[in-house]
């Protein structure tokens, strides 16, 4: 047994027991639509580096009206990028990647402090599926097998926050699926009721990865590089994946300690910027991915 296998607590046969979890909870909330009220949680964050290396896109034709022209055809051009919506706040272009997790893991070399209190008994960061390190080949794709308390510190490691309130980032309660739900708002332009998926009112076959072929088939990959859908961009130009792909971690926690997922990894026309699953905060899945959110 290595010592990333006994990690995440436990040991393997409790991380198998986790992941089997996680994937019957991400399967049925995605078979369901499953949607949740959220309760509050503190957003205390940990200090942050000051150069987190990020890059902002701000500029007068990011309005939601034209796609743009940013993208790599993998999408690395978009990594590290965050677009400025509305002059409310910033988010990533892209979901997390594995390249990005990497460095974050290598600067934390196992410290574990600073976590909130709900995470105490989360024992590493290191993601439960598919973890040898960085290969240099799988870099552009998300990092997957993270659970809510992986997604806030390695968001305030970078100097952002989970996605929550438009205004502080503070925990959702209410106002999920609002105008001031600041990953919904992204999703759906605002919301302006043109963007049920973050490219419009219809389900387009194959525009992005959520398990539905152009043709109509299925797929069963769980994840693709970053930004390589090119079609699957918005509500705002230069904003991609915010369905398919991953499932990504909000600030948005019930009082039972469930927290929410966005996004649907694979849940086909089910994958609207609506689309909202609870899970307890330490489920992982292999769906399970990051975005961050930072003040404009």
């Amino acid at each position: 047994m290595t010592s990333a296998d006994t990690l995440r607590g436990g040991g393997i046969e409790a991380m198998h027991r986790r992941i089997v979890i996680g994937l019957g909870l991400l399967a049925y909330a995605i078979a369901t639509g499953a949607f949740v009220a959220c309760g509050a949680f503190g957003t205390d964050s940990p200090s942050a580096p000051a150069d987190s290396g990020t890059t902002d896109v701000d500029d007068e034709s990011r309005d939601g009206s034209a796609p743009s022209d940013t993208g790599a055809a993998d999408g690395s051009a978009l990594i590290g990028t965050m677009i400025n919506i509305d002059g409310l706040f910033r988010i990533d272009a892209t979901e997390v990647t594995r390249g990005q997790y990497t460095e974050f893991l290598k600067a934390k070399s196992g410290n574990m402090a600073g976590q909130p209190a709900a995470c105490d008994t989360n024992q590493s960061y290191v993601p439960a599926f598919g973890w040898a390190g960085g290969e240099s080949e799988k870099k552009n794709m998300p990092v997957l097998g993270v659970d809510w308390c992986d997604a806030y510190m390695f968001c305030a490691w970078a100097g952002k926050r989970l996605c929550g309130h438009v205004g502080d980032g503070g925990p959702l309660g209410a106002d999920l699926n609002t105008a001031n739900d600041e990953w919904h708002h992204a999703c759906s332009h605002g919301p302006d009721g043109l963007h049920e998926y973050p490219y419009g009112n219809a389900h387009e076959a194959g525009a992005c990865n959520d398990g539905v072929l152009a043709d109509g088939g299925v797929s069963f990959d769980p994840a693709a590089p970053v930004g390589s859908f090119p079609r699957c961009e918005g509500g705002y130009p230069g904003l991609f994946d915010m369905s398919g792909n991953a499932a990504e971690w909000v600030n948005c926690a019930s009082d039972a300690g469930n927290c929410t997922l966005r996004g649907a990894g694979s849940g086909g026309s089910s994958a609207t910027c609506k689309h909202a699953a609870s899970f307890p905060r330490a489920s992982v899945a292999g769906s399970q991915g990051i975005r961050c959110c930072a003040p404009p």
